[in-house]
């Protein structure tokens, strides 16, 4: 999800509920099914976003400076649908769940339904998209021969 659409990330008060983090490369920020209790938004570097589908790391996403990444488990509580992994050194703005409810609860109604609409929309593609990486995966059934 992208915090802003000219790649500068949103301004933010630095206080409770919100932390500055750096990252060494490639260290995980956070790995699929885990719950989650922040969001991230990347003031530097970049951050690849992947899933493990059959046992092979799937990509999904760069993502880089300004865009954020990880609402998804605070939207909906559901645990992480991918793992976050540093490609290089990464300076994130960590925001936490009751910071980011606090947002979520001041939007209006229409927006704050049109948000979770959205989120049940993401994770269904995802779960076709998982479904569909695993049975690409399977070798097709040799056809039967007569004798």
């Amino acid at each position: 999800m992208t915090a802003s659409s000219n790649g500068n990330a949103p301004q933010l008060r630095t206080g409770s509920g919100i932390e500055h983090k750096d990252i060494d490369p490639g260290r995980y920020i956070f790995r699929e099914f885990e719950s989650g209790d922040m969001a991230f938004i990347v003031k530097s570097g970049e951050v690849e976003l992947f899933m493990t589908i059959d046992g092979e790391q799937v990509h999904l996403s760069t993502v880089t400076e300004g865009q954020m990444f990880g609402e998804m488990a605070l939207i909906d509580d559901s645990p992480r649908m991918a793992a976050a992994k540093a490609k290089g050194p990464v300076k994130l703005m960590a925001i936490s769940k009751p910071v980011f409810d606090r947002k979520i609860e001041a939007m209006d109604p229409f927006t704050r339904n049109l948000v979770g609409v959205l989120a049940d929309y993401i994770r269904s593609t995802v779960d076709t998209f998982t479904d569909y990486m695993r049975q690409k995966s399977r070798p097709e059934p040799e056809p039967e021969t007569e004798d």
